[in-house]
């Protein structure tokens, strides 16, 4: 891995800044939004990212940033690596590794191959041999030209298609339209523009359903919804309706990461929302990465359903066991949590929803402060409620989405319900049901908010409680 990083010395505080994250990557010293080109390269995992060096605000002069890691946990910042040129800022797009040169930028070897989108609506192509140095096709020509008469044409997707072994472009920013190419330069359409899909960020890939052993297409939409379906090389064909990916408000531009060794389907999102994300600025940093997410398939009764859960990697995030219990049965108004106190942790919690009544879940809780999840075992309805959030602007968040509810489907068949929960300095982002539902959001408590709770108004049957203490991610940092 090269040592160049990007500096977060220089007599700044940074990372210690009152919401800055403790675990998700967030830039050092710039604004942050779509995740671009993941792939994983000779032993490292690149994460590029939308990013405005210097500006802590979306000005426009959009480059590709960049992060490493070696356990998709702990990164590293690195100088960008795409930059403006005379065909327009650079906007998302994906990244491959080409491992046997049919592009033929590596003189026989191989090496990383990214494509990404402009602000004029238009289609580059990139390579490098390190995936830190990369020189583009051209930077006065678009190598995929936007059609004519189409408005919206952006974030390329490639993946290599073994029915034919070329390599297929999803290209989206409206209707979804799919390309090929057997060099990853020259680039043909597959037919006409797929209009009953219209979508941001798309990302293409096929998967096995763990419980029938059938392969299977996820069309994902943003990273917000998916469809399930098949690919013949040329048409994705919907066999679901779409499926909600995730149910809280704040996640975005979903994509997954290419040439995992092990085959697993890992997704990132940008954390945040454009509702506020230009009105919550602390300093010199503005919006975060998600946890990288694993994506697994299962057939339901009647559809498929995708299960979501943090990477294995994320359990060496936990340090200090702050609060474990076995199964009890706790009685109405009490709280086990009273004497639990952290700002950034992991709570696992089950729930016996047979034998319980209605129950809340306190996070980041002080004086007059707090966060709220409910769930009600009768109706299977959750509520995030984030309206006593006192530590930032609750103007603000009373206007952008004070409270987030979703209907639990399917996610409790045995009657326990698992909750697992990672609340880091500004967000909660919660695996429900084993990864049936996805749920995130932001949150801005003030810094000495650091209590929670459990409490019930009649019987709660709990069949196991353990919450940690996380690491903080960032080695200059206390």
């Amino acid at each position: 891995m090269k040592k160049e990083e990007v500096s977060k010395n220089g007599g700044e505080k940074l990372y210690r800044e009152k919401w800055r994250p403790r675990f998700h990557f967030s830039a050092a010293k710039s604004w942050l939004n779509d995740p671009n080109g993941l792939v994983y390269f000779d032993g490292i995992y690149h994460m590029c990212y939308q990013t405005i060096p210097g500006d802590s605000v979306n000005n426009g002069e959009l480059h590709w940033g960049h992060a490493t890691s070696t356990d998709l946990i702990r990164w590293k910042e690195h100088p960008p690596v795409l930059y403006p040129d005379k065909v327009g800022t650079m906007w998302s797009g994906t990244s491959v590794v080409d491992d046997n040169d049919t592009s033929g930028f590596f003189d026989g070897g191989k090496g990383i191959v990214a494509a990404y989108s402009t602000n004029t609506q238009n289609i580059g192509i990139a390579y490098s041999r390190d995936g830190f140095d990369f020189k583009k096709v051209s930077e006065s020509e678009p190598v995929l030209p936007c059609p004519d008469g189409v408005k919206a044409f952006r974030d390329p997707h490639i993946f290599r298609y073994d029915g034919d072994g070329k390599w297929k472009m999803v290209v989206a920013g409206g209707f979804v339209r799919i390309y090929e190419s057997a060099d990853l330069v020259h680039w043909s359409p597959c037919g006409e523009a797929q209009e009953e899909y219209d979508a941001e960020c798309p990302s293409l890939f096929r998967v096995k359903t763990e419980n029938t052993g059938e392969e299977k297409w996820v069309l994902s939409l943003g990273g917000r919804d998916y469809v399930v379906g098949s690919f013949d090389g040329k048409r994705f064909t919907g066999e679901t309706d779409k499926i909600i990916m995730n149910d809280g408000a704040d996640t975005y531009a979903g994509i997954t990461f290419s040439n995992v060794p092990d085959g697993r389907v890992i997704m990132i999102s940008w954390l945040n929302r454009w509702w506020y994300a230009k009105n919550v600025v602390e300093g010199c940093w503005n919006g975060c990465v998600t946890l990288p997410v694993e994506m697994r398939l299962i057939k339901t009764a009647d559809s498929y359903r995708l299960l979501q859960t943090p990477v294995k990697e994320a359990e060496t995030l936990r340090r200090e066991r702050l609060f474990s219990c076995g199964a009890l049965d706790l009685p109405a108004g009490e709280n086990p949590l009273g004497k639990v106190f952290a700002d950034t942790f992991e709570m696992l919690l089950t729930v016996d929803i047979n034998k319980s009544a209605a129950f809340e879940i306190g996070l980041r809780t002080g004086d007059g402060d707090k966060t709220k999840i409910r769930f009600s075992p009768e109706t299977m309805l959750l509520t995030f409620d984030r309206s006593e959030c006192a530590g930032g602007s609750r103007e603000l968040i009373e206007k952008f989405n004070p409270r987030e509810c979703t209907v639990l489907k399917e996610a409790a068949p045995d009657g326990k319900l698992s909750f697992r929960i990672f609340v880091d300095r500004s967000s909660v982002e919660m695996f429900i049901g084993g990864g049936y539902h996805y749920f995130v959001m932001r949150i801005q408590p003030d810094e000495t908010s650091t209590g929670m709770y459990l409490l019930s108004e009649k019987t709660l049957s709990i069949d196991g409680i353990d919450i940690y203490r996380l690491e903080n991610i960032w080695e200059d940092a206390e």
